[in-house]
């Protein structure tokens, strides 16, 4: 379902910033058996629960937009597969085993800023996330803004944001649950989280393993005849956990210590038609975050210091050593947010990154960069009906200047009604781009003179909600976009030599409508929810080095995408089935070749069983429900219909 958590609260509590209660532009959400709210009213949280999240009612005008906990709950597989199937966005995966990225609004995946509790975890060296070894327990919030944020986020967030957190609760009940998913494939997933509280501790332990044998028949469209064959050399196998450790002191200031791991092994999919290599890759990443939190009736400071390790072996038959890459990460963040009064409130605050990346493909030298950068984010309530958003960030890269980034959000109440309310918002930004480690310095490639990207992004839409009473519900949200981007960085052969290198060749220009349309409606023990939404993105070259590619649409960008979902629940069950569209994507630039569009259903059913001790909740899902032949990237095979069945005992 796709649903709206809250309405706009009245004067004064957009500013509770003790409480940070949801707000205007930000309750946008899909999920399953998602209830329509009570009431209008606000639910107000304890000042202590939330520790260290980045504030975004500093977002006037935006669209961000979250995914339900009911999903995440029963949700085991990898952050690319809920984005795929939830969030109106393009998932690139490169077959079942192979990497996956995510991309906004017509822009690249290094355009798209993944945060982990508010701090920045792209890769330094590619400059994206790979989102298919990053699995859904690695936060328990997950939501998106679309648009350029680099004055919130600071560089690649100009297509848009992920945002991942692990709100640390300090709930005084101990929690236990496990479950366990097995599917087509060797589907074989198991998980456990316990949460534990005593006092002022709290404590969140979350352990994962999956593997899959991945061995579907697909039929190789790259072979005369195109035979059906089996998949070969895409298993993996991948185990993690998470610790949260939160101790809550006597003035409400709190000291967490955040933990993630995880160590995945894969086998890299062959494309149709390529002989087996046996490529492999092993993926191994930690994520260390200490953060303090000082909450006051009317401002508050967070505190943060974290160290990420991202480590990576690939190795194929032509290369039996192998190639390493390992990047490290030392991050310090601090804010502070003010409130003045009933109608101003101001975030200040500073950031500092160091780099050290050992590449093979960099040659013998350690490659270092410094990063910092100073904000300030403002927003303002002059009247009941207006809220206004003012950020900037100024940052310091070592060997580059970027360009000053400023933003500026409204939202107005058209129409505020009992029942229903009509907001017009729009979200103005300049935003930047810093060449990666690797498109600086790759041996015979690399591009040391890179300049940075820059870029301008705008958004206008409308919101409506009509609220025939508590349990009936009416959500419609339509919003066009424009964005273009200079110096646009791109990999391109060398005449003569068959190396490629990256460099500043084009200026795009992206623009398109998003619209989406929700109803929620419940009526005795029933529960009815349906979706619906669409896009339309337009990203093309206005400017380019190769004329053929001039005004031609960008690799890998849907025309059109869209999708609907239809979700009933009565009782304890649960009947959800989705629908994901995605058009026609060209995978050369001159727009000679291209990949049929496809349509995706996936089917679920749940019942879940409750009792004195705890409950047990039992899940079938089918996947590809049409058994649709499809590629999502070109050549890499994906499967037919297949099948999962989860078990989940909480205590």
């Amino acid at each position: 379902m796709l649903g709206v958590y809250s309405t706009p609260p009245k004067m004064g509590e957009y500013l509770n910033i003790a409480n940070t209660p949801p707000q205007l532009g930000r309750g946008w959400g899909w999920g399953l058996n998602v209830p329509p709210p009570d009431s209008l009213q606000i639910q107000q949280l304890q000042a202590v629960t939330v520790l260290g999240t980045k504030p975004q009612d500093f977002a006037a005008g935006c669209r961000v937009l979250t995914i339900s906990p009911q999903i995440l709950g029963f949700q085991q597989g990898s952050l690319s597969e809920l984005l795929n199937q939830y969030a109106p966005l393009y998932v690139r995966q490169y077959g079942m085993s192979g990497i996956a990225t995510v991309s906004f609004r017509g822009t690249n995946p290094e355009h798209t800023a993944v945060l982990w509790n508010g701090l920045n975890v792209n890769s330094p060296t590619l400059g994206q996330s790979d989102l298919a070894i990053l699995p859904t327990f690695a936060a328990t919030e997950v939501s998106l803004r679309a648009g350029g944020a680099s004055a919130n986020y600071g560089t690649a967030a100009m297509g848009g944001v992920v945002l991942l957190n692990n709100p640390t609760v300090f709930r005084r009940k101990n929690l236990l649950q496990i479950q366990q998913e097995v599917g087509s494939f060797g589907l074989n997933k198991t998980s456990g989280q316990y949460h534990f509280y005593h006092k002022n501790l709290a404590s969140q332990t979350t352990i994962f393993q999956n593997s899959q044998t991945n061995d579907f028949e697909f039929k190789d469209l790259a072979q005369y005849g195109t035979p059906t064959v089996r998949q070969q050399n895409a298993a993996v196998h991948q185990w993690g956990f998470t610790q949260n450790l939160a101790y809550q002191f006597r003035n409400l200031s709190s000291l967490a210590l955040k933990t993630f791991y995880t160590d995945s092994y894969r086998q890299v999919q062959p494309s149709m038609g390529s002989a087996n290599t046996n490529a492999k890759m092993l993926d191994n990443t930690t994520r260390l975050l200490l953060e303090y939190y000082l909450p006051q009736s009317t401002h508050k400071t967070t505190a943060k210091l974290a160290f990420f390790n991202d480590y990576l072996f690939y190795t194929d038959d032509s290369q039996r050593k192998g190639s390493n890459t390992q990047a490290q990460t030392y991050q310090t963040q601090v804010e502070h947010t003010r409130q003045f009064g009933q109608k101003w409130a101001m975030q200040l605050g500073g950031e500092v990154q160091y780099f050290l990346a050992d590449v093979d493909g960099y040659g013998t030298d350690t490659k270092k960069q410094w990063r910092s950068a100073v904000f300030a984010l403002l927003k303002y309530l002059p009247t009941e009906k207006l809220q206004v958003s003012t950020n900037f960030r100024y940052a310091l890269v070592q060997d580059y200047q970027p360009a000053f980034a400023p933003n500026l959000g409204v939202a107005y109440h058209l129409l505020w009604q009992n029942r229903q309310q009509l907001t017009l918002k729009g979200n103005a930004a300049i935003n930047y781009r810093v060449p990666t480690l690797n498109e600086r310095f790759w041996v015979n490639s690399g591009n040391p003179n890179l300049l940075t990207e820059k870029g301008y992004s705008s958004e206008i839409g409308l919101q409506y909600t009509y609220l025939w009473n508590e349990n009936h519900r009416l959500n419609a949200e339509i919003t066009g976009y424009y964005s273009l981007i200079d110096n646009f960085i791109r990999w391109t052969p060398q005449a003569g030599t068959g190396i490629w290198r990256p460099e500043n060749l084009a200026q795009v220009n992206n623009k398109g409508i998003e619209f989406s349309i929700n109803h929620a409606y419940k009526v005795g023990k029933w529960a009815l929810s349906s979706s619906i939404f669409y896009q339309y993105t337009q990203s093309v070259q206005t400017q380019s080095n190769f004329a053929e590619q001039a005004n031609k649409q960008l690799s890998y960008v849907p025309l059109h995408a869209g999708g609907a979902n239809w979700t009933a629940s009565f009782k304890n069950w649960t009947l959800h089935s989705s629908f994901t569209y995605t058009g026609k994507r060209y995978y050369l630039l001159d727009n000679s070749k291209s990949l049929d569009a496809y349509l995706l259903c996936n089917l679920l059913v749940s019942k879940q069983f409750n009792f004195q001790f705890g409950y047990i909740a039992l899940q079938a899902r089918i996947n590809n429900l049409l058994d649709t032949t499809y590629q999502n990237v070109e050549f890499r095979a994906m499967p037919y219909r297949n099948y999962a069945f989860t078990v989940r005992v909480g205590f």
